[in-house]
């Protein structure tokens, strides 16, 4: 089959067009691609700095608010008592009493524990944890809480 003047020139004009298309296309969608990434990354960015700014404040918060209940004198007094008289039944029902009430107040907090000095728990919302007499005086949060210092450890296990 001859090709005619027109079709010679129509051909590699549409061949040229078509690779020029091709060539526009992958490097337009390149172009989209690393676009969107960008702006995923900085959406990303910008929602993970909210995120860990709204778990600072959070976390204050809830420092605040155990500050607050252990600055309660009844618990200073509580604990002075329970360091001598542990077996004071009324005493104890008491100050678990007490300790309900703050469960019931403070929906956040899992669990409420009192201690003696040594870290023994003798008192807590969970009570495996006073009938296994679990021991948290080996904890570092403890020792440094009982050196007078507010401190939040990272998540432990629980010992009960």
């Amino acid at each position: 089959m001859k090709l005619n003047l027109q079709a010679k020139i129509i051909l590699p004009c549409l061949g040229t067009l078509l690779t020029l298309m091709t060539v526009s296309a992958f490097f337009l969608s390149n172009l989209i691609i690393n676009q969107l990434e960008e702006n995923t990354e900085n959406f990303l960015s910008a929602e993970n700095m909210a995120m860990a700014k709204n778990v600072e404040n959070t976390v204050f918060g809830y420092k605040q608010t155990l500050e607050s209940i252990a600055e309660n004198d009844i618990f200073k007094d509580y604990a002075d008592i329970m360091d001598t008289n542990i077996e004071d039944e009324e005493l104890f029902d008491n100050a678990k009493k007490i300790v309900s009430k703050l469960t019931a107040s403070h929906p956040d907090f899992v669990q409420f524990n009192v201690t003696d000095s040594k870290g023994t728990v003798i008192m807590s919302t969970n009570d495996s944890s006073v009938q296994q007499k679990t021991f948290i005086g080996d904890r570092e949060y403890f020792r440094i809480a009982m050196s007078g210092k507010s401190n939040f450890s990272h998540p432990l296990m629980s010992k009960s």
